[in-house]
C-alpha cells in the first residue's frame, strides 16, 4: 500500500472486513475497538516515517513522495517502510531529530484524522488522544508504561477483557 493510502485514511478495508470476518467466528468485537485500533496503528506508520524521515535528516516530502508500506499477510503490522527516492547518506545527521519528527508528525495525523472515516463514531477527543499516546510512545519508549494515556483503546469492551491500567476511563 502506498503512504497516501495511509495518510488520507483511505487504506481501512482489511481492517474492516477482518473484523467482521472474526465477530462472524463468535468473537464479538464492538466497532469502537476497529475503529481505534485502525487510528492507532495508522498513526504509529506516521510516527515512525517522520521519525525515520527525522533521523536522516529529510524533509518529510521525501516520504510522502511515492513511499510504500508493506504489511505482514496476517496481522496487518506494517514491516517495511520503502522511500521511493533514495535518502543518500547524511553524515551530519541531527541529534535535534524530536522537533521535526514531531511537526511532521502532527501535520500527517491532522490530514489523516480528516479523511479517516469509521464505522463507529469517534470523539475528537478520542482522536487527539491517539495522536499525542502515539507520539508520546515513540519518542520516550522508556518512560511510556501506558498510564496517563489519552485514549481508550476499548480492549474492554472485547469478551472476557477489562480496562487496561492506564485506561483515561479510570480517571
Amino acid at each position: 500500500m502506498t503512504f497516501d493510502d495511509v495518510l488520507t485514511g483511505r487504506r481501512q478495508v482489511g481492517w474492516r472486513r477482518a473484523t467482521r470476518d472474526a465477530q462472524s467466528a463468535g468473537t464479538q468485537a464492538p466497532p469502537a475497538v476497529a475503529a481505534t485500533f485502525v487510528a492507532q496503528w495508522s498513526l504509529q506508520v506516521l510516527v515512525s516515517a517522520a521519525i525515520v524521515a527525522s533521523h536522516l535528516g529529510k524533509a518529510p516530502g521525501v516520504i510522502t513522495d511515492g513511499a510504500t508500506v508493506s504489511l505482514h499477510p496476517r496481522t496487518f503490522f506494517p514491516r517495511v517502510l520503502c522511500l521511493a527516492k533514495e535518502p543518500g547518506s547524511n553524515t551530519a545527521r541531527s541529534q535535534a531529530w524530536a522537533a521535526p519528527a514531531e511537526r511532521a508528525y502532527r501535520e500527517w495525523a491532522a490530514q489523516f484524522l480528516a479523511g479517516y472515516r469509521p464505522e463507529a463514531a469517534m470523539s475528537s477527543k478520542q482522536r487527539l488522544g491517539l495522536v499525542e499516546d502515539v507520539w508520546n510512545a515513540a519518542a520516550q519508549p522508556s518512560a511510556n508504561t501506558g498510564a496517563g494515556r489519552q485514549a481508550c483503546c476499548f480492549i474492554f469492551a472485547l469478551p472476557g477483557a477489562s480496562e487496561c491500567a492506564g485506561c483515561p476511563r479510570r480517571r
